[in-house]
């Protein structure tokens, strides 16, 4: 995931979201600054404005990644996990703690959330500008 030749897509800034994960030791500061990192968010007003003639939110004001899909394909991003307590396992075999369809709504939700941004970007790229 984190070579030069890659692209990562994300709704906001992508170090951001991924510095909280250092700790865990899952990849290092220096493997963040590898690959290709493309904020849809920031993509988001200008290919909007260009589709539709206006953007809705007007000014500087980022647009929710829930209003974007809503807005592009008429679909409903469901967020309701997102203050879930993400420091459990969300292993079903290891995880005493939360039932396990409160997992797996967790799994479902972050699944959706990425894929919404791949759908975002698949749908924006002849306007993504990749630097």
């Amino acid at each position: 995931m984190f070579q030069k030749s890659n692209i990562i897509y994300s709704w906001g800034d992508l170090n951001d979201e991924l510095k909280k994960f250092l700790p865990y030791r899952l990849f290092t500061s220096n493997q963040l600054e590898k690959p290709t990192k493309i904020n849809v968010q920031d993509e988001f007003r200008e290919w909007h404005n260009g589709l539709v003639g206006f953007y809705a939110y007007g000014g500087e004001n980022l647009w929710a990644s829930q209003c974007a899909v809503a807005s592009t394909y008429q679909q409903f991003l469901n967020k309701d996990q997102t203050l879930s307590v993400w420091s459990c396992s969300l292993d079903l075999s290891k995880n005493n703690n939360n039932s396990n369809s409160k997992i797996l709504s967790m799994v479902q939700y972050a699944v959706n959330d990425c894929l919404a941004i791949t759908k975002l970007a698949y749908t924006m790229s002849e306007d993504i500008s990749v630097e």
